[in-house]
């Protein structure tokens, strides 16, 4: 680093400018001049150059002010040296663009600074990756770099380092977009706390991030602010903040993903609410029923918590809103022949129905969800159920298929058909399908969980209805219906919006003409029909987690079919040969795992498998495990933690870089084997990071070409990738195998 190590000495009165960390080992610099032992990149760790490497990253806070493009990123990074020794270090600040650096801080102490540009720094970054023999800095070649003076952190002391500076932020259209690059390696688990005060001329439509999850709270129309939720603190990857300007009733944006395999690439459909819109008058009221399960199993506690469940959610109703309840046993109960205005008279009365529910005889689902579905529609409203069960049913219809197919086809008046799981014997695949095809959304309770505040929870997300019935259609650039266009919606059926909720739709895109999508549908009561223009102009690969968020909620999908084939069926794996139609749905699962690195417990096993298992033995051992669990499992714990792990897929907006989920015992894991890096994905296999893709070239056993670590081969591998957008993927420790070009890559670290 030759620009930094200049500029570090020569803050000082008699250092040697010609000292070089790319010399090994360093030159020795006069007796009264301290040797630079470590630099701090805040985004990826500590790099030691010599010394025991003791000095380490606590935690970082990062606050940002953002008013319209102008983003104004102040850092706080606390060190600590746990050594014997004093350590001396530098910082190396990744950053955009030509950013104005307003100042470097150390203990409250102003320092010395400098900028490097994107091609200056490049270089001090492969030659600091090569002196160190740590390929981590090397994910930052293409950003600048902002770099302090030299600081000494003495033994057993801790000290922070305070950077800020200015950037503009890119704007396309309506969308303002900021990213603040970190490491993508699973590893790196330092906490980070982030928050964004936003403020706009124009009203705020959103805020959205593809890369972690935020908790949002609006000020203004015009004013928001947003922070990392706690369970993101210690995600990987660049932190990515986007906010989308109202321009219409719904304002929309598109983050598109080219890639020339599928002839286009793929898309991220961001929609936006008006940011006025609890305070817009709305014709839109919540028709509300309840429909309990009073069987026999619930006598006990159990019963008394959803009484109490029920209890909390008549009170919460708003005048004018109207609701009906429906209790079922061999029969049903109900409470009016159809919803009623919640009137203070007709409250009471609800309530005092509920308290008075005595359990005993079996369970008809078939009678319950009848009498819910038929009853004559609410005028304007919409039309909510309720479902609630602790059990299988017993009485009337029991086939799983016949039960959801009659609440999809007899539901004639649209409502949506919220399911709520009591304890964990009970159809997890009948509860989901019914909802999914209602609209609707299914809810597990187990025994650590409260019905009353599971259930509050749901409703209060109900609150205002929004946006209903929405529909989308793609049209050419004439304003014709363009079908094949924009396929593989994700998901196919457009949701219900409820205040404070956005809408994120993932899809493919086919050829690059412009197109326009439309939205239609009900909002605050009234008919809406917005067009949104689409040029794919601003196609990046920078947009990788566009085609993983898609290949997430296929994957989800795909094992969605494969739990609807196990309804009633007979078994079809391991009996008299594999079912092509299952094979087929098990093998677009592992592709999408292997070229993405999404990871499910059917699939856990590709993160510990040898390098020599073949593709054929992993489709096998993948059927198995989707014919056992997804395709057999129906009920108890082990059906309920696929149910969660797949609603969150399903639905999934945010990166799930370390690829967490619930195991069959309810346990959450993650997977330390596999890393979702650009837009590739490498498993750990008998020691070498193997790119995905090159795991299923089955009859390649040997790379076609070695590159050893510091090779001017290497460091021209490290300018390709870089210029593809791929530095991280050079940049993983230890050795690699990449594919590149239709070829197998090694780079040997050793």
């Amino acid at each position: 680093m030759n620009r930094i190590i200049a500029f570090i000495l020569s803050t000082a009165i008699a250092y040697q400018a010609s000292l070089s960390l790319a010399q090994t080992p360093p030159r020795e610099p006069s007796a009264a001049l301290p040797t630079l032992t470590h630099v701090v990149i805040p985004q990826s760790g500590v790099v030691a150059i010599s010394g025991d490497g003791t000095l380490a990253i606590r935690g970082v806070d990062v606050i940002l002010d953002i008013n319209d493009r102008t983003a104004i990123t102040n850092y706080k990074v606390r060190l600590v040296n746990s050594g014997t020794s004093t350590v001396n270090g530098t910082f190396a600040v990744p950053v955009p663009t030509n950013p104005a650096v307003n100042g470097v801080t150390i203990n409250g102490s102003s320092r010395g600074k400098i900028a490097l540009e994107k091609n200056q720094a490049r270089d001090e970054l492969v030659k600091l990756a090569f002196t160190s023999k740590n390929p981590r800095p090397l994910a930052f070649c293409g950003k600048s770099l902002v770099c302090s003076e030299m600081l000494s952190v003495n033994a057993n002391e801790s000290t922070t380092v305070s950077i800020r500076f200015q950037q503009t932020m890119p704007q396309s259209g309506g969308r303002v977009d900021y990213v603040l690059p970190r490491t993508e390696a699973i590893d790196y688990a330092v906490p980070w706390n982030v928050t964004a005060r936003i403020r706009s001329e124009a009203p705020i439509s959103t805020v959205y991030s593809p890369s972690h999850e935020l908790t949002t709270i609006r000020r203004s129309s015009t004013e928001l602010t947003t922070q990392l939720a706690s369970t993101a603190r210690v995600e990987p990857g660049s932190f990515r903040l986007s906010y989308l300007k109202q321009d219409q009733d719904l304002s929309a944006t598109v983050f598109a993903y080219p890639d020339p395999e599928i002839g286009g690439g793929y898309l991220l459909l961001l929609v936006g609410l008006p940011a006025d819109v609890k305070t817009r008058p709305s014709s839109t009221r919540r028709e509300i029923t309840l429909v309990l399960d009073r069987s026999g199993s619930m006598v006990g506690p159990k019963m008394g918590q959803v009484q109490q469940a029920a209890e909390a959610v008549l009170k919460e109703l708003g005048q004018h809103e109207f609701f009906n309840t429906i209790a079922y046993n061999d029969g049903t109960l109900m409470f009016a022949e159809s919803p009623v205005v919640n009137s203070t008279n007709n409250n009471g009365a609800g309530v005092r129905f509920v308290n008075n529910l005595n359990p005993r005889g079996g369970t008809n689902y078939e009678a319950a969800l009848k009498e819910a579905l038929r009853q004559p529609p609410t005028a304007g409203a919409l039309r909510i159920v309720l479902f609630l069960t602790d059990g299988l049913p017993t009485v009337g219809q029991t086939s799983e298929k016949a039960l959801s197919d009659q609440v999809i086809v007899n539901n004639p008046h649209g409502r949506r058909v919220y399911t709520f799981g009591v304890g964990p014997d009970v159809n997890t695949a009948l509860l989901e399908r019914i909802a999914r095809e209602t609209r609707a959304t299914a809810h597990f309770v187990l025994a650590k969980d409260s019905v009353s505040s599971r259930l509050a929870e749901v409703v209060r997300k109900l609150k205002i209805p929004v946006a209903a019935d929405l529909r989308l259609t793609v049209l050419d650039e004439h304003g014709k219906p363009a079908p094949g266009r924009v396929v593989d919606v994700l998901p196919s059926q457009l949701p219900d919006l409820f205040s404070d909720d956005h809408l994120v739709l993932l899809g493919k895109y086919v050829g690059t003409t412009p197109l326009t999508i439309q939205l239609q549908g009900n909002l605050l009561g009234k008919d809406v029909d917005c067009r949104f223009p689409v040029s794919f102009d601003d196609a990046r690969t920078e947009y990788s987690f566009v085609p993983r968020l898609w290949a997430s909620r296929k994957i989800a999908l795909v094992v969605d079919t494969i739990r609807d084939l196990g309804a009633d069926a007979d078994l079809l794996v391991g009996r008299q040969g594999m079912d092509p139609k299952l094979t087929g749905l098990v093998d677009e699962v592992l592709k999408l795992t292997a070229d993405y690195g999404i990871v499910t417990e059917y699939t856990a096993f590709l993160a510990t498998s040898p390098k020599s298992q073949s593709y054929g033995a992993a489709l096998r051992q993948a059927l198995g495990n989707l014919d056992s669990r997804a395709y057999n499992t129906r009920m108890g714990l082990s059906a309920v933690n696929q149910q969660l792990n797949l609603y969150a897929q399903r639905g999934q907006s945010q990166l799930n870089g370390r690829n967490g989920y619930f195991d069959a015992n309810m346990k959450a894991v993650t997977i330390t084997t596999v890393q979702q890096v650009n837009d590739r994905a490498f498993f750990l296999r008998d020691g070498t990071w193997t790119d995905g893709r090159a795991l299923r070239q089955a009859n390649k056993s040997t790379p076609h070409r070695v590159v050893k670590y510091g090779s001017p081969e290497h460091r021209k591998l490290i300018t390709q990738l870089a210029d593809e957008g791929r530095a991280g993927t050079i940049a993983i420790p230890g050795d690699v195998l990449l594919w590149i070009d239709n070829q197998q890559v090694s780079v040997k670290s050793k």
